[in-house]
């Protein structure tokens, strides 16, 4: 690799660490589309996917670690729920598209999809019904599975987003004519 692929490389991280600092902050504040009724927008969530998808294991693994941390200074759970959560989530869905799925915004949708149902789910599992409080089913749609849905609207302008910044910042390669 040479001396310019690393700084490619090198810019391509701390303008994805910004990014996930710029999405933890609009989803931790009320700005004017960060909730809507009862759904709140999860946007950590299809960046780390997106992320994930073009980076390496362990570049996914660390940004996402960084995005769960983001997120865990904001929330009121247990520290280290939501960084873990994501760095699996970006370790995962890096080594899927490796090792099976395409890079396309069509395994982008499935992998955000998935990451943010089981992340819901699990938080409502782990924090509303072994807590007992009652009214899963009504409290679960309400809450966690339109926030998960209104989630989801924000992947194809993040997959776009960070697949433009992949772009700027890989390194050139020689074309061979044949």
């Amino acid at each position: 690799m040479k001396r310019s692929d690393n700084r490619l490389q090198v810019v391509r991280h701390i303008i994805f660490a910004a990014l996930i600092v710029f999405a933890a902050v609009v989803q931790q504040t009320d700005f004017f589309f960060s909730s809507v009724g009862g759904a709140r927008l999860f946007l950590l969530v299809p960046l780390t996917v997106a992320i994930a998808m073009y980076e390496r294991s362990m570049p996914a693994l660390f940004l996402g670690l960084f995005a769960g941390i983001l997120w865990d200074s904001a929330s009121v759970t247990v520290d280290g729920f939501f960084a873990v959560l994501l760095a699996a989530t970006g370790f995962i869905c890096c080594v899927l598209v490796i090792l099976k799925l395409r890079n396309n915004i069509f395994s982008c949708l499935l992998l955000s999809f998935l990451s943010l149902f089981a992340i819901v789910t699990f938080y409502w599992l782990l924090f509303y019904v072994i807590k007992g409080y009652g009214s899963y089913g009504y409290v679960y749609m309400k809450y966690y599975f339109s926030s998960a849905v209104y989630s989801m609207l924000f992947v194809l302008p993040v997959y776009y987003l960070v697949r433009a910044v992949f772009r700027m910042t890989a390194p050139e390669r020689k074309r061979i004519n044949y």
